[in-house]
């Protein structure tokens, strides 16, 4: 019972719950905010990656931190491939991304068959607590990415670092609210259906 009185019931032994100050409480930083407002400025028909790439468990070094299962989605207003989860096809996928990123020539195909318009790097997690890659080294890839042409920096908040693909094209496929009938479909007599 003494815990409960305490508030020590929502600590653990690791960070970020190592403390009674931080304790069960989570505050994402402000610099998450200007990134999503800045990514938004242009439109929503897009993906943008996160890099490092994460399992669905995350720990983020802010200052009342978290710890847990990655929800991007409550961070960015568009969709965004931050961590990788056991859904099939998109896990053997997302697994792959980093060494793209580092080795592939056809990086810049990768990311617009996936309709990546932006790539994020985080600085803000805990790399080696959750056995990622060093956000330094992934930086150098994308430097070197950006030195080739393919990608250009975009910009810079707190602890995020924002690169845009150079290649990205709109590539958005609109199902129409009607049947459309090409000049087959009239041959056949199928044009009235």
């Amino acid at each position: 019972a003494l815990p409960l009185f305490t508030t020590h019931v929502f600590t653990s032994p690791n960070y970020p719950n190592n403390t009674i100050d931080v304790g069960f409480k989570v505050e994402v930083p402000s610099y998450y905010n200007d990134a999503n407002n800045f990514i938004k400025n242009y439109g929503n028909d897009f993906r943008v990656i996160g890099f490092p790439v994460a399992d669905e468990g995350i720990t983020y070094e802010w200052e009342k931190g978290y710890q847990g299962a990655d929800l991007p989605s409550t961070l960015f207003d568009m969709p965004v491939i931050m961590f990788n989860t056991t859904v099939p096809y998109y896990y053997d996928l997302v697994k792959e991304l980093e060494h793209a990123l580092k080795q592939s020539k056809d990086f810049p195909k990768i990311a617009n068959y996936l309709n990546v318009r932006f790539l994020v790097l985080r600085e803000d997690i805990d790399f080696k607590k959750r056995n990622l890659s060093n956000p330094e080294n992934i930086e150098k890839d994308l430097l070197t990415r950006e030195v080739s042409g393919e990608i250009k920096k975009a910009g810079e908040f707190g602890k995020l670092k924002i690169w845009e693909n150079k290649s990205w094209k709109d590539t958005t496929f609109y199902p129409a609210s009607s049947l459309i009938a090409t000049s087959e479909a009239r041959l056949l007599g199928l044009a009235n259906l």
